[in-house]
């Protein structure tokens, strides 16, 4: 009778091992490793992480060092990325699997018949990427997901924090001058970083957004810097202000307004 029991609590266990692998991967995870049909891994050249949702699959390229973090995201799946096991998906199967996934891990296998890179990616083949939620994951990339979410913890506030979007480009310190359209541009301050996003965010994140993170200081509310850039700031009203800072050689007059991010982007880190 007692190894019937033990018999049956191990066959429970085990069970429910293989349904924990079972499950869709949600959160933030880095890429670990490529794994090859023939056997052969690789250590990826590279920081990528994948953003999981219920919604969608979110992409991002990271870099940093000690002044300056940079990515791209971008949503390259298409579509959530839901556990499938491995097996053919879709029509032709060559849709993108899922398995050995769960909320520490899971494994996503592709196959290429659009990138041929011999060096990383044999062509017309399957190729498995092992993702981590726990590995390696950089806590300034924590930090960028926490600002554009706006859930990053502020410890003092200034005249400057919360998103701004830039107007465009002026001739004149007051704004008043002529206007010059500029591409799409938001800064998010916090008390200590100025995190800047450039790309359409209202299609975020089907089309790419590059993002930067410098650290920010503020010495008075005419005066900051940005990473390495020193920069003058006129206050057209609470809600307007003009930037001033030496671009070759040259001051550049950016006019910034106070807003949101679009709602789009804002949900990918809700």
């Amino acid at each position: 009778m007692k190894k019937t029991i033990i018999m049956a609590v191990a066959a429970l266990l085990m069970a429910g091992a293989a349904m924990a692998q079972q499950e869709n991967p949600r959160g933030l995870y880095k890429l670990q490793k490529f794994i090859y049909d023939d056997g052969k891994e690789q250590i990826p050249p590279f920081n990528q992480y994948k953003y999981l949702t219920d919604d969608l699959s979110v992409q991002i390229e990271f870099a940093e060092n000690e002044v300056l973090a940079a990515f791209r995201m971008v949503n390259q799946d298409k579509h959530p990325l839901n556990y499938t096991g491995k097996v053919p998906v879709g029509e032709d199967g060559q849709g993108i699997q899922i398995y050995d996934s769960n909320k520490e891990k899971f494994t996503l296998r592709w196959y290429n018949n659009f990138a041929p890179n011999a060096a990383l990616f044999p062509f017309n083949a399957f190729i498995s990427e092992e993702y981590s939620s726990k590995k390696g994951i950089s806590e300034t990339m924590k930090e960028i997901i926490d600002i554009i979410g706006m859930k990053a913890k502020v410890k003092k506030t200034n005249k400057f924090t919360g998103v701004w979007k830039r107007r465009g480009m002026s001739d004149r310190v007051d704004g008043k001058g002529q206007l010059f359209e500029m591409p799409t541009m938001y800064k998010i301050y916090t008390d200590t970083k100025m995190l800047m996003l450039e790309g359409d965010l209202e299609k975020a994140p089907t089309m790419a957004v590059v993002g930067r993170l410098w650290p920010c200081t503020f010495y008075t509310d005419r005066l900051i810097t940005e990473g390495q850039n020193s920069c003058m700031i006129t206050w057209i009203n609470d809600n307007t202000f003009t930037l001033i800072w030496i671009s070759g050689g040259y001051p550049a007059v950016e006019i910034w307004d106070k807003t949101e991010l679009p709602e789009l982007m804002q949900n990918i880190f809700k």
